[in-house]
């Protein structure tokens, strides 16, 4: 790890060492627990997938959002046209994610299958 900035050499130093230290005491406690450290592959597509099924809450409110807007406007041709479009796209969008969601879970269940081998 290269670290830079207005840090001096010895600065540097402690902040490596006390880093290593915070590592090793999470680990001891770990161990004192008996508890396996958190897999950080699994982690990531754990975090994935919440970011994704955030992203999908959105959409699904947006176009909720959308459609009544277009239900205010229904004598303007062009702004319900505009709403349809919107909508479309994040219809679109949310398959996408949908997708996105159900391949992170394969991906973390296939790191798991092989973890255990």
């Amino acid at each position: 790890m290269v670290m830079s900035g207005t840090y001096t050499d010895k600065e540097r130093q402690e902040i490596i060492e006390a880093a290593a230290e915070y590592d090793r005491r999470i680990d001891d406690e770990l161990h004192a627990r008996e508890t396996k450290p958190a897999d950080p592959t699994n982690e990531l597509y754990r975090a994935f997938e919440a970011e994704t099924l955030e992203a999908l809450q959105f959409y699904t409110k947006d176009v909720g959002l959308l459609l009544a807007i277009r239900e205010q406007f229904k004598d303007r041709y062009e702004i319900r046209e505009m709403v349809r479009h919107l909508v479309n796209l994040e219809k679109h969008e949310i398959e996408t994610l949908k997708m996105d969601v159900e391949n992170e879970r394969e991906t973390a269940a296939e790191l798991k299958r092989i973890q255990r081998s």
